[in-house]
């Protein structure tokens, strides 16, 4: 019995298409270990959010009246007064129709390139003006 070695062509052709493969899983396997990375939470904006909530439910407190009729206002953190002011403005409605009869706006709180928006149902006598 005669005994058949691989040719070089055929183990080259294995190798390319082995590398072939590799190739076109790397980027695969790639995003799969990006997904899997731990992502630490955003300590500061969830700072700003909490602060977003306390100014929402007790606006007198930062010095702030009716926060239906806030344009833009620059309010401290309360506990610590040297840090970055907080930006709060509403955005502007942009069609004719919620601009003439608003029944809601939207507050965006900015510090340090973060953001989060606040939804604020407007009272009433502010929704007839």
């Amino acid at each position: 019995m005669k005994r058949r070695a691989l040719t070089l062509v055929e183990v080259l052709a294995s190798v390319v298409i082995l590398t072939m493969l590799t190739v076109a899983c790397l980027p695969l396997l790639r995003d799969a270990a990006h997904g899997l990375e731990r992502t630490e939470p955003d300590a500061e904006l969830f700072e700003l959010s909490r602060l977003a909530d306390e100014v929402v439910e007790d606006p007198e407190a930062f010095g702030i009246g009716a926060l239906e009729s806030v344009e833009q206002v620059q309010i401290s953190w309360p506990e610590e007064p040297g840090r970055e002011p907080v930006d709060v403005s509403r955005l502007q409605a942009q069609s004719d129709e919620v601009r003439d009869a608003p029944d809601h706006c939207w507050l965006v709180f900015r510090c340090g390139g973060r953001e989060t928006l606040r939804y604020l149902p407007m009272s009433e006598t502010e929704s007839a003006k």
